[in-house]
């Protein structure tokens, strides 16, 4: 354990934590910009008397609510990963905190394990920095590891060393930013999760066990390398304000069953390898609505894989546009709602026939497909503002505005589909 000067336990304190899940920041310029966006200080002060869990929900709004007598454990980042180890587990399950002072903790060779009711917290993701170390070889995923209900973790840049971690035979690549293992009650707020060989964020089940009312808000992860933010099988999730770039394959992910009914909103997936945001493997009932999503490699987004059917999608108000491919790929989904997006300028590699293709992946279809009151900007090479595939659809598409389509407009090959209130031009 570290001095007392260092590490002190105080009764009696509450969490003001001032900002976890605030809607309405947009990130633009530098890294440094964005992360002063995403992250206040954490303020722990003053509060009243105590419940059995920790009310992250009381955390996400800013104020105490009904929440009071947590414990408070302080760690200075020269504890090391044992000191912060041990104030966690003398914290167990009761409700508390853990906060880690300004610094640098590296060196980390494990988990750091959160237990249930516990909110780990840093002074801001620009000071207080954790950081795996070199060569390190993970046997279970994740930086900070979740495996309890009710979680907070914020305010903390999550370093995965990624140039000095080489996968191979002997590395399986678990090296994760955050991973939540078929936790409840989940919030995940202000962390810069940066060079990490796999995921940033990743909430996964366990066995059959979905991750429950996870909210993953204010983030910023980029350069890791396979996804940005995967949300894997969570059912009743929110994924809002975060910032996912330069990934090596895609911005967000939602993955899996039985996940099902989250919202992405407000949020940058740009310049990733892959697709800035994608809804895929049987994961249904989302909305992905108000986000920016431009020059990844693929496309803007995508919904539906070659091996299963998601359904019951709205994707609305999003701005998409100079990503390699289609602006949006219908590829294998149902029940599906394209309503009020901004396209302009995708299929940056000449490519593909449209900003929105209705296809499907086999003898598997797309079905069910709504296409209202968008906005279609295309470039010259582009032949269709939309186009729909052989086999896929009906497909009803409604008071759109397609500027610039080499070829047509509208493109539809199933003859129950419907074109309404098309304006066309080309200016």
């Amino acid at each position: 354990m570290g001095s007392d000067a260092s590490r002190r336990r105080v009764l009696a304190w509450s969490i003001g934590l001032a900002a976890v899940g605030l809607g309405g920041v947009r990130y633009g310029g530098r890294v440094g910009d964005w992360l002063r966006a995403a992250g206040g200080r954490s303020d722990v002060s003053e509060m009243d008397a105590s419940d059995s869990d920790l009310d992250v929900d009381s955390l996400e709004t800013g104020g105490c609510g009904e929440v009071s007598e947590y414990d408070l454990e302080v760690v200075d980042p020269s504890d090391g990963y044992d000191g912060l180890v041990e104030a966690l587990s003398e914290l167990g399950d009761r409700p508390g905190v853990v906060r880690i002072e300004e610094g640098t903790m590296d060196g980390i060779d494990d988990n750091v394990a959160v237990p249930a009711n516990t909110w780990l917290c840093g002074c801001h993701s620009t000071e207080t920095t954790l950081r795996f170390a070199d060569e390190v070889s993970m046997d279970t995923s994740g930086l900070v590891r979740i495996e309890g209900n009710n979680v907070a973790v914020t305010d903390l840049e999550l370093d995965g060393n990624r140039e000095h971690v080489t996968l191979g035979e002997t590395n399986r690549g678990q090296e994760y930013g955050v991973y939540v293992d078929g936790a409840r009650n989940v919030r995940i707020a202000r962390l810069y999760c940066h060079h990490f060989p796999g995921y940033g964020i990743d909430p996964h089940p366990t066995g059959a066990i979905p991750p429950r009312g996870i909210h993953i808000t204010e983030c910023v992860t980029m350069y890791n390398g396979l996804d940005g933010i995967t949300v894997a099988g969570v059912v009743d999730g929110l994924v809002e304000n975060n910032t996912s770039l330069e990934n090596d394959r895609h911005g967000i992910n939602l993955t899996n069953e039985p996940g099902s009914t989250v919202t992405v909103t407000g949020n940058d997936a740009s310049r990733n390898g892959g697709t800035g945001i994608v809804v895929q493997n049987e994961f249904d009932d989302v909305t992905v609505e108000r986000n920016q999503v431009s020059a990844n490699d693929r496309y803007g987004i995508r919904l539906g894989a070659g091996g299963t059917t998601s359904e019951s999608i709205g994707v609305v108000d999003n701005e998409i546009r100079d990503n390699g491919r289609a602006g949006v790929n219908v590829r294998r989904a149902r029940d599906v709602d394209l309503e009020s997006n901004r396209l302009i300028h995708n299929n940056a590699d000449e490519d593909t026939t449209a900003e929105i293709i209705v296809r499907g992946d086999g003898d598997w279809f797309s079905r069910d497909v709504r296409i209202t009151g968008n906005r279609i900007h295309c470039r010259s090479e582009t032949a269709y503002g939309v186009h729909e595939r052989d086999g896929s659809g009906p497909t009803t598409i409604v008071d759109n505005t397609v500027v610039g389509a080499a070829r047509e407009a509208i493109e539809t090959t199933n003859s129950e589909s419907t074109v309404t209130n098309t304006t066309s031009r080309n200016d």
